[in-house]
């Protein structure tokens, strides 16, 4: 499936006050995964941590309304309301780059959080791989992309978390996407010692 830099897109939602518990569970997400899934008919890539919901999608036209209305049906039963959340849409693969790497480094300053998000990011990610290779193959590209930037950043230097996510994402991206031979090449030639 083919998409452009303006049909990747995503949705942000979050509790009011850090809370640490998951905004839905996991049966929610999968009926709300698969609603919207269904709706666009297109991909959609959904991660749930304590930190809040992360939806991915792709779609020339921004589903902003439809996605949060899906979320709040659901979450109606609660009493919840949209002003109960934080919501932010972003409309583009560099938009969600950009987010993505001020995020990134706001949770630096917090190294549990930073570490349960990402601990979570992975393992779903890796789960829904299959299902979602065009949103999956875009999020490891920004991903790894933006770790790349802040390593030239601050000096070379990458925290511990920081060189286990971009191996688990490299990891991921390899197991994905290429046979064992060429995964081995491509690993050996990605190599920091073969770098000048």
């Amino acid at each position: 499936m083919e998409t452009n830099d303006a049909s990747f897109r995503a949705v942000f939602i979050y509790s009011k006050g850090y809370k640490r518990q998951l905004l839905m569970s996991w049966k929610d997400i999968e009926t709300l995964s698969k609603f919207i899934k269904n709706t666009i008919k297109q991909e959609v890539t959904i991660i749930n941590t304590n930190l809040g919901l992360d939806i991915y999608y792709v779609s020339p036209v921004d589903m902003k309304a439809f996605i949060c209305k899906s979320f709040l049906l659901l979450h109606a039963i609660k009493g919840h309301k949209e002003t109960d959340f934080n919501i932010i849409s972003l409309a583009s693969h560099q938009e969600i780059k950009q987010y993505l790497y001020h995020a990134y480094l706001h949770w630096t300053k917090m190294p549990l959080l930073l570490k349960s998000y990402l601990k979570s990011f992975v393992i779903q990610l890796n789960r829904d791989y299959l299902h979602n290779i065009t949103i999956n193959s875009l999020l490891f590209s920004v991903w790894y992309a933006n770790l790349k930037q802040i390593r030239t950043r601050i000096g070379g230097q990458l925290d511990r978390k920081g060189i286990i996510l971009m191996d688990t994402l490299q990891e991921l991206y390899l197991d994905q996407n290429y046979n064992p031979l060429e995964k081995s090449f491509i690993k050996e030639a990605l190599h920091e010692s073969h770098h000048n």
